[in-house]
């Protein structure tokens, strides 16, 4: 996998994060002020596969409704509009959304938070 714009910063945090036996996973997180993405190659096209996406607020001046909303995108398809991640799960803890999706010709996935 790789990730399609550089213009973005990591971060990580060492508060506990609620929700989750794996709060390693999201203590770590990247961002960027404008749409940046991933994209992960070797998949069966003709096959269909569960994408999870695990997200959490860890900036505490973003733990309020409306602050860090985004669009969801997979390979050029909108399949989810205004995810506001304080919205849905809270600060400090995890919230994750899975799709069935079948990866792109020939066998990429590229995701996009716009």
């Amino acid at each position: 996998s790789y990730i399609i714009d550089s213009n973005t910063q990591t971060s990580r945090s060492s508060a506990s994060v609620a929700n989750t036996n794996t709060p390693q996973y999201f203590q770590s997180h990247r961002y960027s002020s404008r749409s940046f993405g991933y994209k992960f190659d070797g998949f069966d096209s003709s096959k269909t596969y569960t994408v999870e996406l695990g997200f959490a607020e860890m900036y505490r001046q973003n733990c309020r409704n409306g602050s860090r909303v985004f669009d969801l995108q997979v390979n050029g398809n909108g399949i989810k509009s205004n995810i506001d991640v304080f919205a849905s799960g809270g600060c400090e803890t995890a919230y994750t959304m899975s799709f069935n999706l079948r990866p792109s010709s020939p066998g990429s996935f590229v995701i996009q938070f716009i």
